[in-house]
């Protein structure tokens, strides 16, 4: 049985001490260091949770703005389409309802750009999820060298 003990740990300490070496945080005296990098990420993971909850709450925003902007740009066209179609003839006051009509329409360049603005905000929300998995990645192999610095450091019995 000692003899079975003693062949584990002969051929898995080299499998360990292989894997622990590469490592940033390898022995018991970086315990320290690793546990402040483990905070730091954890706090940034947490900073960048809010500024995704925001981006996302704003992207929600400008998508209902688009949606909201949509009929009213496509409107003021139509309408205007329709009054170029009749002609400024004989009536001052369709005249005037027809000029005020264009002018809604060329004043209407959020409806346009609502578009851009949605995919732009988009683009913010995918880069912070980004981020987010990158940090999630380094948290999780710094938990890794913790485990794997405690089984180096645990004693055999």
């Amino acid at each position: 049985m000692k003899l079975l003990f003693a062949l584990q740990s002969f051929f898995l300490l080299p499998c360990f001490c292989i894997s622990v070496t590469a490592q940033k945080y390898s022995t018991a005296r970086d315990t320290g260091k690793l546990n402040i990098e483990y905070n730091k990420v954890s706090k940034e993971i947490d900073a960048l949770k809010v500024d995704l909850t925001n981006e996302q709450n704003k992207l929600s925003q400008y998508r209902d703005r688009a949606k909201g902007l949509e009929p009213v740009a496509e409107n003021a066209t139509n309408i205007n389409n329709q009054s170029n179609g009749k002609g400024i003839g004989s009536n001052p006051g369709q005249a005037n309802e027809t000029r005020v009509i264009a002018n809604q329409s060329i004043n209407e360049p959020d409806a346009r750009n609502a578009q851009k603005e949605v995919e732009k905000q988009q683009i913010k929300v995918d880069k912070i999820s980004r981020q987010i998995e990158k940090k999630q990645s380094r948290l999780q192999q710094l938990i890794d060298m913790r485990y794997k610095i405690d089984f180096m450091t645990r004693p055999f019995s």
